[in-house]
């Protein structure tokens, strides 16, 4: 018998059980998107979350604690969207209630906190500056904007292009005005103020004397940049840094072991200009004369220091020729 009893006792203790977890009143959840930061003129979803089968609520919105918009809806999430046109009125608490009959509702969500500002406005910079750019030269465009989730339209002239990335590359051959803007879709920011990219013509590298020279002579490179721009001339041999300041390199008594690559650029500048000498072996009781001979090229190259070395214009070849010795005429012979 007293089995019986405890037995009928837990049966009912289950069903009291039973019966108070189905008749607790649900929490919704308030979901927004695309943020809960937003900008004014995007459109903003909420989404009342109630996790109760499905079952047919009307749901009530409230904003500040005020009724916001009640609506009937037969899926168990219910959306509501509106466009944040306005920063103040837009702007505020959230919160959902379900309710199937006046006896039957669920709690009110927690708050969700909507916040509305004005579109931010892009920040385009340009490296290297806008107004010192030489024709062919690679510029990177940068757009700055408030906040993530970003994709990124481009205007240079007549030409638009779309990213992901906030850098985007640019070859110069004309003087164009750029501008950016940033989207999320649906929503884009303004334009962005333009930029207008001036273009020079790239440095002149010459080489005194052009004609044949023999080791022991003398060599002038000289670098023309074509205007003043307040930077520092930088001379390299082998892609190492070898003077600064001057806008001429002067070799002396030329030796075979002058050979090498020579570039000349700006202090932070992206145009070189290049001389290459290519050494050759001497035979023995051979001495070795230099042949100029100019070429025009143009060749990318990554970074190889402070100053990064692309766009390479004018190349002059000094080719180091053998040359039997000959004491009476002293006239190179060039192969």
């Amino acid at each position: 018998m007293e089995d019986h009893d405890h037995d009928t006792a837990m049966l009912l203790q289950s069903i009291f059980t039973h019966m108070c977890i189905n008749t607790a009143r649900p929490k919704p959840v308030v979901k927004v998107t695309p943020d809960q930061r937003v900008f004014r003129g995007e459109t903003v979803t909420l989404t009342c979350d109630i996790q109760r089968g499905n079952i047919q609520w009307t749901y009530s919105w409230f904003k500040d604690g005020n009724t916001f918009y009640p609506y009937r809806t037969t899926t168990r999430t219910a959306e509501f969207s509106f466009r944040a046109d306005y920063v103040s009125d837009n702007s505020g608490e959230y919160r959902c209630r379900g309710e199937r009959s006046a006896s039957q509702r669920s709690d009110i969500s927690a708050a969700v906190t909507l916040t509305v500002s004005e579109a931010p406005k892009p920040r385009l910079t340009v490296q290297p500056e806008p107004s010192q750019i030489f024709r062919g030269e690679t510029v990177t465009l940068t757009c700055d904007i408030q906040g993530e989730d970003w994709t990124y339209t481009w205007q240079c002239g007549d030409e638009q292009h779309n990213s992901e990335e906030k850098e985007f590359k640019i070859t110069v051959q004309l003087k164009q005005s750029c501008k950016c803007k940033g989207c999320r879709k649906p929503f884009c920011s303004e334009w962005s103020d333009a930029v207008t990219l001036s273009v020079s013509g790239k440095p002149k590298l010459t080489v005194k004397p052009q004609s044949s020279v023999f080791t022991g002579d003398t060599v002038t490179l000289i670098c023309d940049v074509g205007r003043s721009t307040g930077r520092t001339i930088h001379w390299f041999k082998n892609f190492q840094r070898i003077k600064a300041g001057s806008e001429t390199e002067t070799l002396s008594d030329v030796r075979v072991s002058d050979g090498g690559r020579y570039a000349l650029g700006e202090e932070d500048r992206r145009s070189l200009s290049h001389v290459t000498y290519r050494r050759q072996t001497s035979p023995a009781g051979a001495t070795a004369g230099i042949k100029m001979i100019q070429r025009f090229m143009s060749v990318n190259l990554r970074n190889t220091g402070s100053v990064l070395l692309v766009n390479l214009t004018q190349v002059i070849t000094a080719v180091l020729e053998e040359k039997q010795e000959d004491h009476d005429t002293h006239t190179p012979v060039i192969k």
